[in-house]
């Protein structure tokens, strides 16, 4: 009888060790999964960050398919880059495409899900108490170094331009 005891008393902690080394090891790959999507958030990020007028040689953009054509006698590359934070608002966008002409970037597009006009006016507008009138489809704005041009549509969209 004592043997039997002994018995189930054995396998139940060795049942209860084998869950809990389970249980840790789920724990530490949810931490890595995490992680790996904070890292990639990140590099996404830094994405968003490029400055317009920077050369494709000096990014590592090899995690990204690339879309490429002629045109005329330039060679346009576009990189489609999910879920980046749009820098200047610090705003999530749906999508961002980079626009190369002959390695150099000339264009960013930013697709949002919900109209960011109110943020553009706060961020943009504000010091010259312009008011961006209801209905309004298409807004320009001229920096020094580029152009922003949002596009309110089926979807929103915001480019910046090289001037």
């Amino acid at each position: 009888m004592n043997f039997i005891k002994i018995f189930v008393v054995s396998a139940l902690l060795m049942i209860h060790i084998s869950c809990r080394e389970k249980s840790i090891l789920e724990r530490e790959e949810n931490k890595t999964e995490s992680t790996s999507i904070q890292k990639n958030k990140l590099k996404t990020d830094r994405l968003a960050d490029i400055p317009l007028g920077s050369t494709l040689a000096s990014l590592d953009l090899d995690h990204y398919e690339s879309y490429g054509e002629f045109i005329g006698n330039h060679f346009l590359d576009f990189y489609y880059i999910d879920n980046p934070t749009y820098p200047p608002l610090g705003i999530n966008s749906k999508q961002l495409m980079l626009y190369f002409s002959d390695g150099l970037l000339i264009k960013k597009r930013y697709t949002f899900e919900n109209d960011i006009v109110a943020d553009i006016e706060n961020k943009f507008l504000k010091e010259e108490n312009y008011v961006i009138p209801k209905g309004m489809k298409r807004l320009n704005l001229t920096f020094k170094t580029k152009s922003l041009s949002y596009v309110r549509g089926d979807s929103f969209m915001l480019y910046e331009s090289l001037k």
